[in-house]
């Protein structure tokens, strides 16, 4: 159902915070203290969202447009952290 709702969104270009979750963020920020510290360091440089990919202990957001995500992408790389620029697929590419 939860999929269901985040394909559609991705199909129709909205997608919202309340969509995603991750039910390991509460036992990975605890067990893993310093995924907070980045978590925190992550938003300050502009993330909106930060969200816990799989069971960690990478982080992702979701941001509107390639020039954002580059600006993003940015600043965290001249902060020193090790991050990846992401595309989804739109429906053309689809195979």
């Amino acid at each position: 159902q939860i999929t269901d709702r985040m394909v559609v969104g991705l199909t129709r270009g909205v997608v919202t915070s309340s969509m995603l979750f991750n039910t390991f963020e509460n036992v990975a920020f605890d067990f893993f203290p310093k995924l907070k510290v980045y978590k925190k360091h992550f938003i300050k440089l502009g993330a909106d969202h930060v969200h816990l990919a799989g069971s960690g202990p990478a982080l992702f957001t979701l941001l509107e447009n390639k020039a954002q995500a580059e600006d993003l992408y940015t600043r965290c790389k001249d902060q020193g952290m090790e991050c990846y620029l992401a595309d989804t697929l739109s429906s053309i590419n689809r195979l």
